[in-house]
């Protein structure tokens, strides 16, 4: 079993080594019948230390990659920021090394882990495999697949790492005096984004949560919220519940983030609620919650799924970020972009725009499929 599976290579393995071999001579006839092509696909796009990249390494690297982290290349910028991101990218596992060689960079093996098994869920349980006949596989399958796997997770832990090194990198630059963002720079990034700079909508509240794998959870929530409706108070209702047993009571918040889909049931409910609003029975997803230990530590509660009745203790709307709040995040981009453009000019970075191929009019080409998006053919 190759290794390329486990790095979701869809089209290594699959093909037959006889039209593999077709593919390659014809391909090699090709380039032979049409010299300029060749000649054209060897112009060289970059430069830094003592590397050459050509056009030809561009559309390779693209071709290799997954359709997900593939970037849609219809426009000289689109393919401008293709190679300068692939550059970096070299600059950076350069740094990564050096670092790690030092110590001076945390393993992110965990984080990577659970990266390659979310892109590829199928390889989760082969190291629950007890019995490799079982699955009918050898020993020898089963050990080739668990290191194709663990090469796969390599992969992703130096992509994790790659930011890490710029950061660490800037730090020190930082500490060292070689790397100052002034107030003009913070006010003029603020200005480019202070659209995206938002303070979102948050609640506060106390609940009444019915654990969702209980049979009768929904009906006993449906049954909280008709006696409040009725006349009693929350605490009322709660307090005995509560007494009983004190998992049942919940003080809680949440911000309304967009990029959180699981709570968005949640949000429709509660958006825009007021203070003392009585709101559910309600849905709310298993999640983590922040709670602070015996120890005084802030760690991660794995809370269940539950049916919430709950009332609003507060309520902030959503608004736009000040300057002062946005600099944490304002911050750490420009000296990353900042200590990225030292990096540059260190590693003697050159990229030659009037030397890249004429990708307009077309979509993705480097998919199956081709989407037209103005009359006539690109020009190389």
């Amino acid at each position: 079993m190759e290794q390329t599976m486990a790095r979701g290579d869809s089209t290594r393995g699959l093909l037959p080594g006889w039209v593999i071999l077709v593919l390659m001579t014809g391909a090699g006839l090709a380039i032979q019948g049409c010299g300029y092509i060749a000649d054209d696909d060897q112009k060289i796009i970059a430069k830094w230390d003592d590397e050459t990249f050509r056009r030809a390494d561009m559309k390779r690297v693209l071709r290799k990659m997954t359709d997900e982290e593939r970037p849609l290349i219809q426009t000289k910028g689109d393919l401008l920021r293709a190679v300068g991101k692939h550059v970096d990218d070299q600059i950076k596992k350069s740094a990564v090394k050096q670092l790690r060689a030092g110590n001076k960079l945390e393993p992110r093996r965990d984080a990577a882990r659970e990266a390659y098994f979310k892109k590829f869920p199928e390889y989760r349980t082969v190291y629950e495999i007890q019995d490799p006949a079982a699955v009918e596989m050898t020993q020898a399958d089963l050990n080739a697949l668990k290191e194709a796997i663990e090469l796969g997770i390599d992969d992703e832990e130096e992509n994790l790492m790659l930011d890490d090194a710029v950061l660490v990198m800037a730090r020190e630059a930082v500490q060292n005096g070689t790397l100052t963002v002034g107030e003009d720079e913070y006010g003029a990034e603020y200005r480019m984004r202070e659209g995206e700079l938002v303070q979102f909508e948050s609640i506060e509240f106390l609940a009444l949560q019915f654990p969702a794998d209980k049979p009768n959870a929904v009906a006993e929530a449906a049954e909280a919220r008709r006696r409040i409706d009725a006349g009693e108070t929350f605490d009322q209702v709660a307090g005995p519940y509560a007494e009983k047993d004190p998992s049942m009571a919940l003080r809680s918040g949440f911000e309304n983030n967009p990029s959180v889909p699981k709570f968005r049931e949640f949000w429709e409910m509660a958006t825009g609620a007021k203070k003392g609003d009585i709101i559910g029975p309600i849905y709310l997803p298993p999640h983590e919650l922040a709670k602070v230990d015996a120890a005084g530590k802030m760690v991660a509660a794995k809370m269940p799924g539950a049916h919430l009745v709950f009332e609003v203790l507060e309520h902030t709307p959503a608004r736009t970020k000040t300057l002062e709040e946005a600099r944490p995040a304002l911050a750490q981009d420009l000296f990353l972009r900042k200590m990225m453009a030292q990096l540059r000019e260190q590693h003697g970075v050159e990229i030659l725009e009037e030397n890249f191929w004429n990708p307009e009019g077309y979509g993705d080409q480097f998919k199956d499929t081709m989407i037209k998006t103005t009359v006539g053919s690109p020009s190389k």
